[in-house]
Order: structure tokens, then sequence, then C-alpha cells
């Protein structure tokens, strides 16, 4: 945790925090701070600060809010859509996603996708909300991403994708195709279809290109989605920040 989140309930008039959860039990038990230290925060969708340790005790850890005088850092430039993977992978995913600078990531159902992941109490929205704030206080960040389900694939690419999809750039990732991805543009903003494990068939690539998009290849290796997804933000930050 290298920032203290904080929502706007947390604050008192007097502009103090009393924490007694998960926060509180990583600042006493990792930080250890001294009355007088300093700790890093951020307000919730605000700006970063500082907050001065009025108390830290085993119940409680007590703050005085210095400051919210910095701006979260740049998010990257890009929306990714996703095909649903196995729900218990969808936790670790959003978290190095949110660490990384994504802030809009798409799911969406088609062929390789069990019906059944759609059941999964995993897919619980607090507790996704929950993995990205760990990805937020992780990077530093205050921006939450936003999260979009899409249940039925073809309504999905023919009516919602073009109002979405709305970058110069626009990839599908896949491992069969002759262009590789080091030909693409990656200095603009860029929207990224990745497939879940199992890809994408070819009915649906093909549906994809006719919505816009170009296959590209990330080369001669077959990567699994939860890879393919951190190369992606990898090779952004280095064309775009």
């Amino acid at each position: 945790m290298n920032l203290i989140l904080l929502n706007e309930a947390d604050l008192t008039p007097e502009n103090r925090v009393s924490l007694t959860d998960r926060r509180h039990q990583h600042i006493s038990s990792v930080i250890k701070p001294k009355p007088g230290d300093h700790l890093r925060t951020g307000l919730l969708g605000g700006k970063i600060g500082l907050a001065e340790v009025i108390e830290c005790s085993s119940s409680r850890t007590t703050l005085a809010i210095q400051n919210f005088d910095r701006k979260p850092p740049k998010p990257l430039d890009a929306q990714l859509f996703i095909g649903l993977p196995r729900p218990k992978n969808i936790a670790r995913m959003l978290q190095a996603l949110t660490t990384m600078g994504i802030k809009q990531i798409h799911f969406f159902h088609c062929y390789q996708v069990e019906k059944s992941f759609w059941q999964s109490d995993l897919l619980n929205q607090e507790r996704l909300k929950l993995q990205m704030i760990l990805g937020l206080e992780q990077a530093v960040d205050t921006i939450l991403p936003e999260l979009h389900f899409h249940r039925y694939f073809r309504p999905f690419v023919e009516d919602h994708l073009p109002k979405l999809a709305t970058s110069k750039t626009q990839i599908v990732l896949h491992p069969y195709s002759e262009a590789s991805l080091k030909s693409a543009d990656l200095n603009n903003s860029c929207d990224f279809v990745i497939g879940p494990e199992g890809g994408l068939i070819e009915y649906e690539v093909e549906l994809l290109k006719a919505a816009g998009f170009e296959a590209y290849t990330l080369g001669n290796r077959i990567y699994k989605t939860e890879q393919a997804l951190s190369m992606i933000p990898s090779l952004l930050t280095w064309t775009q920040l």
C-alpha cells in the first residue's frame, strides 16, 4: 500500500480521519508510524496529498489531513475489451490493469466463454471494486477504472462497439494474424480486443474486422489472456507517457 486511499465519508468536518479497517491494519503493522509522521493520502476520485499521524494504536489510526494538492498520474490512453476469463482470474487481472493505468475495461461474452462464468459470485461488483482499489493504492492513483460487461457477442460488436471504440487505432489481438503489433500506431489512443482462454473463433475475428478493427499478432508465441494483457500496458507506457 503506497497510498492511503480515503473516501469523502471518511473525513470529518475538522478534516480528520479515524481508520479501523484494513487500512489501519496496514498502517499499524507495516508502516508503523509515530505521531507527527506524515503519510501520503489520496481522495478517491480526487487529488493526492499528505496527512499527519495523530494516533496509531492497536485499535485505530487517526490522521489530520494537511492537503490534497497533487493530481493523480496520467492514465494510459486506451480501453480494453476482454473475453470474459475464468472468474477466479478476474480479480488479479483487474488489480494489475488498474495499477498500470487502464481506465476503461470491458468484458464480453463469446464462443469460448463458458456461460456459467456469468453466474459466478466472483463477479460481485463490490469484490471487483476492492481489487481496483488495491491497484490504485499500489500505483498511487485515485481514479477508479470504469468497468463494463457485455453478455451477448453479436449485439456487442454490431450495436455497442462502434459507439464505444472511437480511437484512431483499433486492434484485435489474434495469434494467427500476419501483421505484427510492432507495425501498429500505438502513439495515439488505442482500443484493444483480446479473446478469452481458447481465443476468438474466426467468425468473431471477421465480425470485429467488419466493425473497423485490424488483427495483429504479438509474435510467434501464443500467450494466455493474462499474459497478453500484461504486455499491452507495458508497450503503451513506452509510447504514450
